[in-house]
């Protein structure tokens, strides 16, 4: 028979072409009620009386599975499971400025990221000025390069929103964000 990386081609094909025999009616069908008994082997004189005797005790053939009943076991209660509500992993039995803080730090990377691709390419749309060219890089960049992309259009891409307006988009919102997350290390446990 022939090898194949992962085993044998037989134990591919050997279901697959029963499965097929199946599925076109290709097979003998018998009811195993009727069979007769089938006969006595010489060479195993006292088999149907004889002990199994597996090869390796217990590895090659596993020892039977005893199912208990749930409601039998008896089961201390663990201190370490929680059993409070969250939100986004913040629980809900917190102080309220506590789980708007905890949100608030979760929602505010995607906010931020989100204002400054659009921010960006909304203002890539609108400069007829720019060659094409330089137009579809500068979008490439924003919408490639996650982050870096959106804060170096704001540096170098010559965009005629005001300096001061660019620099409070990246710099403001990444103050605000370091500011909320420091405010909810010091509220949090």
């Amino acid at each position: 028979m022939a090898r194949i990386p992962g085993g044998s081609v037989g134990a591919v094909f050997g279901p697959l072409e029963r499965y097929l025999d199946a599925a076109l009616g290709d097979v003998a069908v018998g009811d195993w009620r009727s069979q007769p008994p089938p006969p006595d082997q010489e060479q195993m004189p006292g088999a149907e009386s004889a002990p199994p005797d597996p090869a390796i005790a217990e590895t090659a053939v596993p020892e039977p599975v005893r199912i208990r009943d749930a409601r039998t076991l008896d089961v201390p209660a663990s201190s370490d499971v929680s059993q409070e509500v969250t939100v986004l992993g913040i629980s809900l039995a917190t102080s309220w400025w506590g789980v708007l803080i905890g949100l608030y730090a979760y929602v505010l990377p995607l906010i931020l990221y989100s204002a400054w691709v659009s921010i960006a390419l909304w203002d890539l749309v609108r400069q007829d000025a720019v060659p094409n060219r330089t137009r579809v890089l500068w979008m490439l960049a924003v919408l490639v390069v996650p982050l870096v992309g959106p804060v170096a259009y704001y540096a170098f891409g010559r965009s005629p929103i005001q300096r001061s307006l660019r620099v409070m988009l990246v710099v403001g919102g990444l103050a605000i964000y370091v500011a909320l997350t420091a405010l909810a290390i010091g509220l949090g446990p």
